[in-house]
């Protein structure tokens, strides 16, 4: 009877015990995306309970991403950046929060935005999800995160066209992220600006691998495949959009 209780209460007592561990990587995370040169994190909330926590974090992107911009960003995608947005972690803990491969935990992610921020998005994701997030924890540390941007088609009576094939991410990453590796996939996208010209990527994929070195220093490979690109451009059409302004939005 007695070996009962003690199997009985351990059962109870491990989702407390690895909701203390969750809480303690989820804050780890949170440490990071403070650090993180493109976000403002307006406020942060945790709430633990024994079998379920919740995370909500109040994020802003910062006023010199705009900047870096110029006047290149539409007014749709202005009211995107400007606004906050929250995410909210749902957070399952214990050994059984996947099913029969133990972890420490499993975080699913929900992302709200403000209601203009919103209904800039429904024109181009109408009623979908913009964002979807799950973070598994291992069970010793680390874990594997996937995110997901659905496809969309989104058309202009002005004969702006943009056809969106989805993302797919997987980072694989190591507890402060000491090493990790990124897998994403893209079927591409088709832009096309009225009478002005095109921009057409297919099947693109980005593999990335980083580790710290002995001196402190990321250091690893990357590689990004496009099964087929091309551009068609009108002549005397003004395109000022810089590369390397690009790369910094991203």
């Amino acid at each position: 009877m007695c070996v009962i209780a003690a199997v009985i209460l351990v059962f109870v007592a491990l989702p407390y015990w690895f909701g203390l561990r969750a809480e303690a990587s989820m804050k780890q995370h949170q440490q990071l995306v403070q650090k993180n040169p493109l976000l403002d994190v307006v406020s942060y909330e945790y709430e633990r309970g024994w079998f379920s926590s919740k995370e909500v974090t109040v994020l802003r992107l910062k006023p010199n991403l705009l900047n870096k911009l110029g006047d290149n960003v539409p007014d749709n995608i202005k009211v995107i950046v400007n606004e906050p947005f929250t995410i909210t972690n749902h957070i399952q803990h214990g050994p059984f929060a996947d099913g029969l491969s133990p972890v420490k935990a499993v975080s699913v992610s929900e992302v709200k935005f403000s209601s203009q921020a919103q209904q800039s998005l429904e024109r181009f994701f109408q009623k979908q999800t913009p964002l979807s997030v799950t973070n598994r924890l291992n069970l010793f540390g680390g874990g594997v995160m996937n995110a997901s941007i659905p496809a969309f088609q989104y058309e202009e009576l002005s004969g702006i066209a943009i056809d969106w094939k989805g993302l797919n991410i997987e980072l694989d990453y190591q507890d402060n992220y000491d090493a990790y590796e990124v897998l994403s996939q893209s079927g591409g996208i088709h832009i096309k600006l009225a009478d002005k010209g095109q921009l057409v990527l297919e099947d693109i994929g980005y593999t990335a691998k980083s580790r710290l070195n002995p001196s402190g220093l990321n250091v690893g490979e990357n590689e990004l495949k496009v099964a087929k690109a091309s551009m068609a451009w009108s002549e005397g059409v003004d395109y000022n959009i810089k590369l390397n302004s690009l790369i910094n939005m991203v």
